[in-house]
């Protein structure tokens, strides 16, 4: 047996990540968190830090080996796409269970995931991959609305839809400020369902699901979602089988795993899936606010050897849970009495404002401009969509 302490590496030290700091921590596991901010707001609590991206697959391979001498890594995490193949390197080249590289390149792909999925039969939308918008002729031969966006992005970034070949050049423009290719995508109307579970050992665990809502097109970014989700029993029990479904197809396993799906009239559409869990504002905040659970805390304990969910029951979760993005329309927004209205006039959970996201407050069309969230728990569903009633009411003009 190893006398070295067992360990963990998160990628990412901002605010969040200081609770995937507190649960290795409950697990016994020392935290080396790495960022390339030194100022991140998690690297306090860590047992150690690197200043390095995310993105750099190479350096951060180097470090776990590095610190593998040191401690006994038990694996990689990170909540982002883009740290996922850094994920991948360190797991494989240090012979952790973990998804292999090949799947994660598949997964990020979106072209190419879809057209497994196509032929696998799976509900997801047509699509085609273009690397400039086609002749005038071509794009009236298209169905309308379709949805235009980068291939290679995340937070919204560059996606619209568009009613009319007229619109197809600026969409496609937009885009390719995020990439070099673009997808157009069929068009499916709907709200969203995020799943989100764990491929382990070849079988499927169920970790959380919840609705999600969009702004007003021709931007498609989430502004607000509830947990646990309206839909019935059936139909939840269908989105973790896609979810499931998916995954499978593209070879993900031994790993968290997350879908997007739209959900209209009993009826889904697959959009994506990634080995890794939802964003923070669900995965860390959301669902473990509604059941009491953290699907972080039970990955990490799988990585570790032991599953502290293995009793978990499938009752109902506790309470409806709200999250809302503030979007600013104001320059000169007073955060600290939005807070306290929330206070006044719900069962506030947690608010969260950065203020060094304060930079825009005209025409949102993805997450970068969103300043902060917020969490309430309410008695029903009921009382939570009034309460975004009187939210909007009451912050007019000032607030998305």
């Amino acid at each position: 047996m190893s006398n070295r302490p067992p360990a963990i590496l998160i990628i990412g030290a901002g605010h969040m990540q200081r609770e995937h700091i507190r649960w290795a921590h409950s697990l016994g596991l020392a935290t080396i968190v790495t960022d390339f901010r030194d100022d991140a707001p998690a690297i306090e609590m860590a047992d150690e830090y690197y200043q390095i991206s995310g993105s750099d697959e190479e350096a951060l391979s180097a470090l776990a080996s590095q610190l593998n001498k040191k401690f006994n890594l038990i694996g990689a995490y990170s909540g982002s796409d883009f740290g996922l193949p850094a994920v991948a390197k360190i797991h494989h080249q240090l012979g952790l269970p973990g998804c292999p590289p090949e799947a994660v390149s598949l997964s990020l792909n979106k072209s190419a995931a879809k057209k497994v999925w196509l032929s696998q039969g799976l509900p997801t939308p047509q699509m085609a991959l273009w690397k400039e918008a086609p002749a005038k002729l071509d794009l009236l031969k298209l169905t309308y609305p379709i949805i235009i966006k980068p291939l290679d992005a995340c937070g919204s970034q560059g996606v619209t839809s568009v009613s009319t070949p007229d619109g197809v050049a600026d969409a496609v423009t937009l885009a390719k400020q995020y990439g070099e290719q673009v997808l157009m995508e069929e068009y499916f109307d709907g709200y969203g369902i995020d799943t989100i579970g764990i491929m382990w050992q070849g079988r499927f665990i169920p970790c959380g699901i919840g609705d999600r809502y969009f702004s007003k097109p021709p931007y498609h970014f989430p502004t607000h979602g509830f947990a646990p989700s309206a839909l019935p029993n059936c139909d939840v029990e269908q989105a973790y089988h896609l979810t499931e479904q998916a995954c499978r197809a593209l070879g993900i396993d031994n790993t968290p795993v997350k879908a997007d799906l739209l959900y209209k009239e009993g009826k889904f559409t697959l959009l994506e899936v990634s080995p890794r869990f939802h964003g923070d504002v669900f995965t860390t905040k959301l669902i473990p606010f509604s059941n009491g659970q953290s699907p972080v805390l039970q990955w990490f304990s799988l990585l570790k050897g032991t599953d502290v969910h293995t009793s978990r029951s499938n009752s109902t979760p506790e309470r409806i849970v709200i999250w809302k993005a503030l979007f600013p329309l104001a320059p000169d927004i007073d955060f600290a009495k939005v807070e306290q209205f929330l206070s006044e006039h719900s069962d506030l959970l947690e608010f969260f404002y950065e203020p060094r996201r304060y930079k825009k407050h005209q025409r949102h069309s993805d997450n970068t401009s969103l300043v902060g969230f917020f969490w309430i728990a309410f008695n029903n569903r009921q009382d939570a969509d009034s309460f975004l009633t009187i939210f909007s009411n009451r912050f007019e003009g000032t607030l998305l």
